[in-house]
């Protein structure tokens, strides 16, 4: 799985070009989109949520230049991991959401969920050996092996 090892370093540039500079950054937005917005209530965030969710999960394959296959192999990741990844961290919002809804009326008041306010990073663990990926609130896309 030589083709899913990253090639760069993300955090400082690493040499990277231009393109693959673009690719991760529309990859870190959708992440970003997704995980800011799971809770949305208003229509706006709600939207954005749905159009990350939808790229993040299609199965356009690799062959569309921003698929999110493509994205993903360009830049040295697995794509069916990366959803993995993505699809278990919302259920764990989802479940901790539930059970504080469950346990106690929330006093909480805004457009989001507790929950979702984390800033807490995923983790995106490679196979062994071949790095981790570390997602921050947009702040930042870690590639270290």
């Amino acid at each position: 799985m030589a083709e899913y090892k990253c090639k760069y370093n993300v955090r400082t540039g690493g040499g990277r070009p231009p393109e693959l500079r673009l690719l991760l950054a529309i990859l870190e937005d959708a992440i970003h989109c997704y995980r800011k917005n799971l809770f949305a209530t208003n229509r706006q965030r709600r939207r954005l949520f749905q159009e990350a969710e939808v790229w993040l999960m299609s199965d356009e394959g690799v062959e569309l230049p921003f698929s999110f296959e493509h994205v993903c192999v360009v830049v040295g990741l697995n794509p069916s991991y990366v959803r993995g990844v993505i699809r278990k961290w919302r259920d764990r919002q989802l479940a901790s959401t539930s059970k504080l809804q469950s346990s106690s009326p929330s006093p909480h008041t805004g457009t989001e969920a507790p929950a979702a306010r984390s800033k807490s990073p995923v983790f995106l663990q490679a196979p062994a050996g071949e790095g981790q990926v570390s997602c921050r609130d947009r702040k930042e896309l870690v590639c270290t092996s």
